[in-house]
């Protein structure tokens, strides 16, 4: 995760707040452009820092400080790619007296050309807005500076020390809820029409339905109603300390771990499976012709419930293992 500081402030301020919040720290090559006259001065510093790099002259760790008057070059389209190499090569990147529309234009040149790049932009003020409206995530602050933000952002958070919360515990929570709701819905309906597609070999591909009208349209909107609204909500796989305390968890989200086509096929393999085991168990177990006490055998209705019945435990069961979260109320 990168964080590039973009402000309409003054050079020397810029570095001081670079300072103070440890995005630049002692020891750092700090490369500063500044006060370039035109695009050809830009572009030769953007080739000397890059082949100071290349060359490993430069330290591991280095920042990059450039002001408006130089990066109003630097976006230029026959820059831009050695800028934008060089700004992700550093550990730092400083843009300070920047325009709104620079703001905007630099989280639109790395949302374009770096390869599934996810931009966030917050900001406090009406200069921001552009630049939160551009990111794929916007997050405005409520503050002096006015609503604008705010009301131009995606999320709104009161103050800055709580995007830490908002991406490492809420963020991380609800990718991993989001994935298994998303999950759940289709390993669940997998799980119950795969098996009239399995009791069309026996019938004859008749079109008799195996299941009663009236259970088919209350098994999404009452028997398996609740388990993904928990785990939409509730569920909760590392308790917000841990994360807070632990931020390296946060790669299982970067990384896609929990929806992703593997997953997907998983959980579609797994209904496939869990249907046919139901349907055939049941079938083997109750269609013969032994009778009840009153003379009757089993018959399609009573075989099909007893099937939907334990596809509306299994899947509710499974629901439960996935949950990762439990109190004693739920």
């Amino acid at each position: 995760m990168k964080v590039w500081v973009l402000t309409g402030d003054k050079l020397e301020t810029a570095v001081n707040i670079g300072y103070a919040s440890k995005q630049l720290v002692g020891g750092m090559d700090i490369m500063t452009i500044s006060d370039q006259a035109t695009i050809t001065d830009v572009q030769r510093k953007l080739s000397e820092f890059c082949g100071r790099i290349d060359r490993g002259t430069t330290e591991r760790h280095a920042g990059l400080v450039i002001d408006g008057k130089s990066l109003s070059f630097a976006l230029d389209s026959a820059v831009e790619k050695d800028f934008l190499n060089l700004a992700l090569s550093c550990k730092s990147v400083i843009c300070c007296r920047v325009s709104p529309l620079q703001k905007a234009e630099v989280v639109k040149l790395v949302r374009t050309n770096v390869k599934d790049s996810i931009t966030l932009a917050i900001g406090d003020g009406a200069n921001d807005v552009s630049m939160i409206q551009a990111a794929h995530i916007g997050v405005g602050i409520s503050g002096r500076e006015g609503l604008q933000a705010t009301l131009a952002s995606d999320y709104a958070i009161s103050q800055f020390r709580f995007l830490a919360k908002l991406l490492l515990v809420h963020g991380a929570w609800n990718y991993r809820r989001l994935a298994n709701v998303i999950l759940y819905s289709f390993y669940k309906n997998i799980c119950l029409y795969m098996i009239e597609f399995w009791f069309a070999f026996l019938n004859g591909f008749s079109g008799q339905p195996l299941f009663e009208r009236w259970t088919i349209g209350l098994y999404n909107i009452l028997f398996t109603l609740l388990a993904p609204i928990v785990l939409g909500i509730l569920d909760q796989d590392v308790s917000a300390s841990t994360r807070l305390a632990q931020p390296h968890l946060y790669k299982t989200s970067q990384q896609n771990s929990a929806f992703n086509t593997k997953m997907f096929w998983k959980w579609v393999f797994l209904a496939l499976f869990h249907s046919a085991l139901l349907f055939y168990a049941v079938y083997f177990l109750l269609w013969h012709e032994t009778p009840f006490e009153n003379g009757q055998v089993f018959g399609i209705w009573y075989v099909g419930n007893t099937v939907y019945t334990a596809v509306v435990v299994t899947v509710n069961v499974k629901a439960a293992m996935v949950t990762q979260y439990w109190t004693p109320v739920r």
